[in-house]
């Protein structure tokens, strides 16, 4: 795992994705005339489990304590360099609930084995087991149930991203509530700085 709280580590990492950056970015980041912000990205969803699902699409809205997320592109001159992601299940016997509920409850066999998958344009991003990323709850601290990545996902500004919830073929879920999931990651937001 990379210190996304040294510059010198951001600005490799921008380096080493420089041909997928805005040019404005792009050259913000040659100049080091960037500005780097803690960055936590979530969405609640209520989910039919089975086959696959876009848990961010172009419909997802940005709403308080549903999502952080506003369709499926950030702005151009924004780069988020993710480092730490987590999944977070529940279910309800009422519809609607995204918001409303504590993402605690222990993954389903079929959630346990699908994965998630984030890509950007022709460009895979990575691939992870949902259990991998589900709820830890060791009693230690929040950070406990993030699964730390070795390699950051960078998703540059101004192009469609997906991040997909891939089940076993033809396997379909038997919880007869709605489930919900809660997909958050936290790492850094890279923009041009405006005080330069």
């Amino acid at each position: 795992m990379k210190d996304l709280s040294n510059i010198n580590n951001v600005l490799g990492i921008l380096t080493d994705n420089g041909g997928r950056l805005s040019e404005q970015m792009k050259k913000s980041a040659s100049n080091g005339n960037i500005r780097i912000y803690d960055s936590f990205n979530y969405v609640n969803k209520q989910i039919v489990p089975g086959g696959t699902l876009d848990l961010v699409d172009s419909e997802t809205k940005r709403v308080n304590g549903v999502s952080s997320f506003q369709g499926t592109q950030f702005p151009n001159d924004r780069v988020e360099i993710i480092d730490r992601i987590k999944i977070g299940y529940q279910i309800s016997d009422k519809e609607g609930q995204e918001g409303a509920l504590k993402y605690d409850k222990a993954l389903t066999s079929l959630l346990s084995n699908s994965t998630l998958k984030i890509t950007q344009g022709s460009y895979f991003l990575g691939e992870y087991p949902l259990e991998d990323l589900s709820n830890k709850y060791t009693g230690n601290k929040i950070d406990d149930d993030y699964l730390y990545l070795k390699n950051p996902v960078v998703i540059v500004g101004g192009v469609d991203f997906t991040i997909e919830l891939i089940a076993p073929k033809d396997v379909k879920s038997t919880v007869a509530d709605f489930e919900y999931l809660r997909f958050v990651t936290s790492g850094v937001q890279v923009v041009k700085n405006l005080n330069k």
